[in-house]
Formats: structure tokens, sequence, C-alpha cells
């Protein structure tokens, strides 16, 4: 794997340079929502053409950027049911794009390790923000101390 140094208060994002691969990521992306098998083996019966139909309903949107900006962290402490379920959806795609590309070498190792953790992390926080605003009371783990 790849190494990289960062400067103080710089992030990974903006120390790697992404340009030469954001059409890569675009396609490998166009692939992954275009992908028909059901997702079972995460716990959804949806497959990803049907989660992009869902986010766009949740969110009234006509269509979604599966590389653009969200806040997850906002949509977390201010958002809706219906935001909340919808960026959970978006950050469990992301996740699954970045471990697509580290597979297939699409752009640097480093990134897409990084950036799948990020997006998994925010799957699973906002899946438990949805399930407790959808029972009315926090999500305990009986996992975590």
């Amino acid at each position: 794997m790849d190494t990289l140094s960062l400067k103080k208060g710089q992030t990974l994002s903006q120390s790697i340079d992404l340009t030469p691969y954001l059409d890569a990521y675009d396609a490998l992306a166009a692939e992954l929502l275009a992908m028909t098998t059901p997702n079972t083996s995460d716990g959804f019966a949806f497959n990803n053409v049907q989660l992009s139909v869902l986010i766009c309903k949740l969110m009234k949107w006509e269509e979604f950027d599966l590389l653009g900006t969200y806040n997850f962290a906002e949509v977390f402490v201010t958002g809706s049911k219906e935001s909340v379920q919808a960026l959970c959806f978006i950050a469990y795609l992301r996740s699954h794009l970045f471990k697509n590309a580290f597979d297939q070498k699409i752009g640097p190792e480093i990134y897409n390790t990084y950036a799948s953790s990020v997006h998994e992390y925010w799957h699973k926080k906002l899946l438990d923000k949805f399930y407790a605003m959808l029972h009315d009371k926090p999500v305990k783990h009986e996992w975590i101390n």
C-alpha cells in the first residue's frame, strides 16, 4: 500500500490530487448504481438501482451524484428521518464504490481505504440514527460497552 505524509492541519483528501481518477471513479459509480443484484449479504433486500430510486424519492430529487458533496455530520444532527435514511444509503453505496475502486486498482489505495472506511462509518451511524428516529428511542448495541 502506498504511504503519504500530511502537513500539519492537512486532511488526506486535501493532500491527494484525485483529478486524474475522476473519470474512472465516475464510470465505476455508474456501474455500481446500475447493479440489480440484491444487497442481501449486507442486510438489504434492495439492489443498487432500487436504492438509487429510493434516495431520489426520499429527497425529492430527480437524480443524485454519488460523488457529490454531502454533509453526513449535519444530517446526522439536524436531518429529517427521510434525509437521514437517504444519506445512510448514499454512504453505503459510497463505501462500496471505494472498496471496488481499491479492488480494481483505480485511484490511490490509501485514499480508497480511507474513503471506504469513512463512508462505512457514516452508513452505520446514520442507520442507527434512522432506527432511533423510527422507533423513538436510541439504538443500543449489546456488543458495545
